[in-house]
Formats: structure tokens, C-alpha cells, sequence
């Protein structure tokens, strides 16, 4: 008797331990399906806090975007009367399919919670005019015209709208019987297992703080595609996913990304550590860096991949024809890249396309292979040789120079620009902060926004008013990746604005606000111009006194 109560209370004790450490359910996501290549959730809440911080309000914003002559534009004050509870999180998520019975269908879905069920009944008859709401399977429905069909229960609103396909059954102007209502049907009455709720993935990452998360389905991404070879990509992505935040902060808006790899991609991936960019390459620019971007990786994962796709054997006897293997192209080069342009009047620097300066470095791995590569691409006349210098095709005009040195294939704006690069007289320097971040990073890309407004021209009032315009609002864009592990990588992005003090939405918003303002201003200046170019014809008073 007291071995049972003993085993009794250890299966109590593991049911209250499971109960406890699963994580809770979110409500919405029981309407999202499993396989959505894409899903977005939205904090309304949050935003319009962030919008309101800095004195403007959703209805001054709401009615500066409104079309003035459109007396059935959607108001602010109908979203806020809707029934829809915007204090709860909003969820988007897109879905393709692509078969040859079926053809391509794109599925789309916009799902709410609802505070007020006949406020939200009263709201989409007011939006849809002479529509009539019928009862599907425990939800009612109207079509709103466009494959959208929202449907609604006392909790739920779905937004439903499905398009393309070799079909399309049911009735248009009801709604009744077409894809978009048939997806209504499968969604409210899904399982949690057929839902996104039941992937740990997205459920993990909606624990993290953002004002906006998105999740994306890799395997899911590459079914919409009809391509020969996929089915066997799709097996290397299988369980891949990604995911991350968008935050508004004060003076910046960041995000967050994680690239999750599957098996049999992390078991590639492993074979060949991920390793720290090469700063040298951006240090030895001799001019004002405005953007550059950088990275490292091993070369030869990609030997591993063709194998596993199966299009190694075909890579290998097109490369053949070119007078190399797909080993050579994967040797010659070692998997450092670098690209940097800046915008300069510097005349040293040689001739510039568009007033910007730019420099590719690809570094060199095994010369031997490098040499046998770009030798077969000069014998097939996809390249010429003039010295150290080669050009596309036998007659170039291409407007950029391709150099080799001792140790990397370059292309740049100029021979004087990649000169002075290799002679590493000019040390570029980069913000400090940037500077310091990319100590342990696989790949970083910075543009300095600001600096490319201040040196960029334009023509007439509108023009310049509208430059000022960003030009007093962005500073610059980073983005970072650390080194993987094989299984996960994560990235962070930044785009800093002038104005630290200011929660970023807000500043975006105004910049939105002032450049719709300037654009509306422009079109009535110029119906103003044009009224005013029309001759007037005499009136029966100007006849008479003549």
C-alpha cells in the first residue's frame, strides 16, 4: 500500500511539474496555421503610447492621411468604436501554396480580439454597405469585397482573404463558399496542433520584449516555389525558422533577428566554425567611409551543400566547360569580402559613378586556384586581360575597374581609388561605437545616412525642404551578426535618429507627416500652375464694353 501511494504521488508531482513548466497558450495564435510562411504580431497599444509620447495624437495623424473628398474613407473613430480590442496584441500571418492540380495560392489572415461583438457587427455593415452577414460553422460572416471575408465570433475577428488557385468556388458578393470563407471554416475550428501555437519556436519568441515580433517558416517559404531541385532544399531547411522584435526606443529603432537552422543544416554547418570579419580590410580605405559592408565565411561549406542538393556532380560539368572545377572557384577565394563606397569630390580618388567612390575586396585563398579560375574566364572570353587588370567581356565600357594583387580580386570606382587602397596610406576611421561592435562579428553593415544627405544636392524648393526634412531626422543604419554556432545565429539592426530625446516612432511619424504634408503641397502648387496657364474666355461684359 505504501509503494502505490508512493507512485501515486510521483505521478501527481510529474502532472503539476508538466502543467507548470508548459508554457501558456496564446489565445490568438490557436487561428494561426502551423505551415504560415510568415507571421506578424502587433502591439497596438504600445505603438499608439509611443506615438501619443510626443504630442501627436492618432486622430490629428488619422485625418492628415485621410482623402478629403472620400466620404467613405475609414475614420479613426470608427477603428476606436469598432468592437476590436486594441489594447490586445494584433496577428498577420501569409501562407503559399504552390501544386500543379492547385496552382498558386496565396493565403493571408488578419486576427484581432473582440471587445464588443455587435459594435464590430455594426462597424463592417457601415463599412460595407448593402453586404449581408451570414452564419457559417459557430462564426458569422460578410464579404468585404477584394477575397476578403471577415468573420467573428464573441472573442475572435478574422480577417480571411485567399487569392489565385485553378478555382474559385462560391459566391463573391456573399462570400459564401469561397477559398476565403472555406479558410474561416478551418481556422476557427483548428486544433492547437494544426496551429502555430503548438511550435515551440514562435511561442519562445513572443516571450521576448518588441513592440512588433515576426516569425518566418523556411521550409514553408520554399513550397510556394516551383522549382527543380527544391524538394531537396526543402529537406536541408526542414525545421529552419527565423524569428525576432522591432522595438520603438528613444532615438532609435531596433530589432533583433535569430536564423534557427535544422539538422541537417547544422550538421554542415558545424563542419566549418563560423570566424570574426577582417577590420583591416575597411581601415586601409584612403577615403571618408559613408557605408560598408563585411563578412567572413568558409567557402567550402558550399561543397557540402551542392552535394547534399544533389547538383554537385551538374555544378562540376558546367564549371569543366569553363576550364575549372567547382573545388578551384571554392579554393580561390577565402571567404572575406568587403565593400565600401563614400561620397567625396576628392578628384585623387580618380573619376566616381554618381558622385560615390566605391571599393569590393574579395581576398584571395589559394592563388594557384584563383589564377586557374580567372584564366579559364579570359580563355572563354567572359573576361579580358590587360595587365593586372581585367574587364567584362572583350570590350569592358563597364565604368568600374577590376584589379588583382598579391593577395585579392578588387573592383572600385577608380585604378587611382584601388591604388591608394592597396598602398594603405589612408587609415578611414570609423564612430567609435561601430568601431568597438565589430570585435567579434561574422558580418556588419553600416550606412552613415546623415553624411549622405548633407552631401547630396538637389534641385528647386520642394526638393531641398524635403531633404532637410530626413536630413534632421536620420543619423545612420547598423546592422551586426554574430558568430554562429551552427545551430542559431542572431543578428541586431539599428536605425539611429537625430533626435535622442524623442521616442523613435514619434520622430518617424513626424518625418511621415511632414513628408505627406510637403508632397500635398507640391501637388496643389503645380494644379495651381496648371489652372493658372488656362486662358480665360471673355464674358458677355467684356463684349458689350467694346
Amino acid at each position: 500500500m505504501k509503494h502505490k501511494l508512493s507512485a501515486f504521488v510521483i505521478i501527481v508531482l510529474a502532472i503539476i511539474t508538466f502543467a507548470t513548466c508548459k508554457k501558456p497558450v496564446p489565445d490568438l495564435a490557436l487561428y494561426v496555421p502551423k505551415d504560415a510562411s510568415f507571421v506578424l504580431t502587433i502591439d497596438p497599444k504600445s505603438i499608439m503610447d509611443k506615438i501619443e509620447s510626443s504630442g501627436i495624437t492618432i486622430d490629428s495623424l488619422a485625418n492628415l492621411f485621410a482623402q478629403k473628398n472620400d466620404a467613405y474613407a475609414l475614420r479613426w473613430d470608427d477603428i476606436k468604436n469598432s468592437g476590436i480590442d486594441l489594447t490586445q496584441p494584433i496577428y498577420v500571418f501569409v501562407k503559399g501554396t504552390n501544386s500543379i492540380q492547385s496552382g498558386s495560392i496565396q493565403n493571408a489572415g488578419i486576427i484581432a480580439k473582440v471587445q464588443d461583438a455587435s459594435k464590430l457587427e455594426a462597424f463592417l455593415k457601415k463599412e460595407k454597405v448593402g453586404a449581408n452577414v451570414l452564419s457559417g460553422d459557430k462564426y458569422k460572416y460578410i464579404a468585404l469585397g477584394n477575397d476578403f471575408v471577415a468573420g467573428w465570433t464573441d472573442k475572435v475577428l478574422i480577417m480571411s482573404a485567399v487569392s489565385g488557385g485553378n478555382s474559385s468556388p462560391g459566391s463573391y458578393s456573399t462570400g459564401e463558399g469561397t477559398l476565403s470563407q472555406k479558410q474561416l471554416t478551418t481556422l476557427f475550428t483548428q486544433n492547437e496542433s494544426a496551429s502555430i501555437a503548438s511550435v515551440d519556436g514562435f511561442t519562445d519568441m513572443l516571450s521576448k520584449n518588441g513592440d512588433i515580433h515576426y516569425y518566418t517558416n523556411t521550409s514553408s517559404n520554399l513550397n510556394t516555389a516551383m522549382i527543380p531541385g527544391m524538394a531537396k532544399a526543402n529537406t536541408l531547411l526542414q525545421g529552419s525558422y527565423g524569428d525576432g522584435t522591432i522595438d520603438f526606443e528613444k532615438g532609435k529603432i531596433s530589432a533583433t533577428g535569430e536564423s534557427h537552422y535544422g539538422k541537417d543544416l547544422a550538421d554542415i554547418l558545424q563542419k566549418y566554425p563560423a570566424r570574426s570579419v577582417d577590420k583591416s580590410m575597411l581601415s586601409s580605405y584612403p577615403d571618408s567611409i559613408s557605408g560598408f559592408g563585411i563578412f567572413s565565411f568558409n567557402p567550402k561549406m558550399l561543397i557540402d551543400i551542392l552535394h547534399y542538393l544533389g547538383v554537385d556532380m551538374m555544378a562540376d560539368s558546367f564549371m569543366t566547360n569553363l576550364g575549372f572545377s567547382t573545388n578551384d572557384v571554392v579554393n580561390a577565394f577565402s571567404g572575406d569580402v568587403a565593400a565600401i563606397f563614400s561620397q567625396s569630390n576628392n578628384l585623387a580618388m580618380g573619376t566616381s559613378i554618381h558622385g560615390a567612390n566605391f571599393i569590393v575586396n574579395m581576398r584571395i585563398g589559394d592563388k594557384t586556384a584563383f589564377d586557374k579560375v580567372m584564366t579559364g574566364l579570359v580563355n572563354k572570353r567572359l573576361l579580358s586581360k590587360n595587365g593586372d587588370q581585367y574587364q567584362l567581356g572583350s570590350e569592358g565600357g563597364h565604368g568600374f575597374v577590376i584589379e588583382t594583387t598579391g593577395n585579392a580580386l578588387l573592383i572600385g570606382s577608380s585604378d587611382e581609388l584601388i591604388k591608394a587602397y592597396e598602398a594603405g596610406s589612408g587609415k578611414a576611421s570609423l564612430p567609435a561605437d561601430i568601431d568597438k561592435n565589430l570585435g567579434d562579428k561574422s558580418m556588419a553593415l553600416f550606412v552613415d545616412i546623415n553624411s549622405i544627405f548633407n552631401k547630396t544636392a538637389v534641385t528647386g524648393n520642394a526638393g531641398n525642404e524635403m531633404l532637410n526634412t530626413a536630413r534632421t531626422t536620420f543619423k545612420d543604419f547598423v546592422a551586426t551578426t554574430n558568430k554562429s554556432d551552427g545551430k542559431i545565429i542572431k543578428g541586431n539592426f539599428e536605425l539611429n535618429l537625430i533626435n535622442q530625446n524623442e521616442n523613435s516612432l514619434a520622430s518617424l511619424v513626424k518625418f511621415i507627416a511632414a513628408m505627406h504634408k510637403q508632397e500635398m503641397q507640391k501637388k496643389e502648387d503645380k494644379a495651381s500652375i496648371f489652372m493658372d496657364s488656362i486662358p480665360t474666355a471673355p464674358n458677355d461684359s467684356d463684349e458689350t464694353s467694346q
